[in-house]
């Protein structure tokens, strides 16, 4: 439930600022840790298009969900 309520209140902030590197930051950092990882590798995606100095770091995100999830060619 505890998981539940964070996802629910920063979607709530990512559908206010949907641009905003931090509340996608955050939304993708709970939505791993609840175990959401295609949503989490989505967010990531994301943040690579938005915030181009820390693009590395978000695709190495991407790739490590990915691998988890199974789907490494993606």
């Amino acid at each position: 439930r505890e998981w539940e309520d964070a996802v629910d209140s920063i979607l709530k902030a990512a559908n206010l600022a949907p641009d905003s590197t931090q509340i996608l930051s955050t939304q993708a950092r709970i939505q791993e840790s609840s175990g959401d990882f295609g949503s989490a590798a989505k967010t990531y995606r994301k943040l690579s298009t938005i915030d181009r100095r820390s693009q590395d770091e978000y695709i190495m995100n991407v790739a490590r969900l990915e691998m988890q999830l199974g789907r490494a060619d993606e």
